[in-house]
């Protein structure tokens, strides 16, 4: 009886241990500036970028800074897809954050870094434009939280 309760007691702890670390790192461009931007993004690798990049979802700045956040999944209507290219884009208004990848939390190295199934991200408004490939379209994300990496158009 003992060893069942131990077994039970062993297992119940293991099971908290793995849940009480579990949480996703969101990837997320921001519109501080006073005009609409457009954000197109190339999914690496062969397959559907829809399904590579995203979930696709936009949320208001001061709800994502706040930590009230309630993320609206984009419809098909909200954002075009280039198939051929494994390219997607999208609009985001002012004050607006648009999520771009969601990796579990294992996912980000010790230093803050990680690797995005994302080849280029390019953000173009009335400011100019901003283009990253490979390597540098993860560099240029910062941390703002252990579960928030930002890319902030100004």
């Amino acid at each position: 009886m003992k060893v069942r309760h131990l077994a039970f007691i062993l297992l119940l702890a293991s099971v908290s241990m793995l849940t009480a670390c579990s949480y996703a790192v969101e990837f997320v461009v921001i519109n501080e500036s006073d005009q609409p931007i457009e954000i197109s993004c190339q999914a690496e690798g062969s397959g559907d970028p829809v399904a590579i990049i995203g979930p696709l979802s936009m949320t208001n700045t001061s709800q994502l800074r706040n930590g009230n956040l309630e993320w609206r999944k984009l419809s098909d209507g909200e954002y075009q897809v280039d198939r051929e290219n494994r390219i997607v884009t999208a609009r985001a208004m002012p004050n607006e954050a648009l999520l771009i990848e969601r990796v579990h939390w294992s996912e980000v190295q010790d230093d803050g870094s990680i690797s995005l199934p994302i080849e280029r991200i390019t953000i173009v408004g009335a400011n100019g434009e901003i283009s990253l490939q490979g390597r540098e379209v993860s560099k240029n994300f910062t941390s703002e939280t252990k579960w928030l990496y930002t890319l902030i158009y100004k």
